[in-house]
């Protein structure tokens, strides 16, 4: 069980596109493409990363509120930000998809009982975890991605 309540978890949830926003907002397109070492990401691919992290977490909210013990498949996360091209895609569309998305998981998440923040899943490779627990683990994932964006900043 996590230390941090519901409502805080839904808003620090709710408030990581801003968050990303206002880290980036004024930096050109150069500084958003540099990757710091071959093979690491770019501020463009951490936030693209991001979408497709908002987006995996709320399938597998989905998954657990209307399943029984789902499994929570893997995300393979270079492949899926080299094959969601975002070190070439617009930066606003990734902002507002990653708005639009953990919009939903808001949604989602102020729905759910008690009794529904209960409901579990099998991840990959915490095992099975609770919607609770899952939402304090995508929270600190995200929020350790803040930090690296902060550290690709000049």
């Amino acid at each position: 069980m996590t230390s941090i309540g519901h409502k805080d978890l839904i808003e620090r949830l709710g408030a990581m596109p801003e968050q990303v926003a206002a880290l980036i907002t004024g930096l050109d397109d150069a500084t958003l493409r540099r990757r710091p070492a071959e093979g690491e990401w770019s501020i463009k691919e951490v936030c693209g990363h991001l979408v497709v992290d908002a987006r995996t977490w709320q399938e597998r909210f989905v998954l657990m509120t209307t399943q029984s013990d789902p499994y929570l498949a893997r995300l393979d996360p270079d492949l899926s930000v080299r094959e969601g091209g975002y070190q070439v895609a617009p930066i606003g569309g990734m902002l507002d998809e990653f708005r639009r998305i953990r919009h939903q998981t808001v949604e989602t998440l102020r729905g759910l009982s008690e009794e529904g923040w209960q409901r579990s899943g099998r991840h990959w490779s915490e095992g099975r975890v609770t919607i609770e627990q899952a939402c304090a683990i995508g929270l600190e994932h995200g929020e350790s991605h803040l930090e690296q964006i902060r550290s690709l900043i000049p």
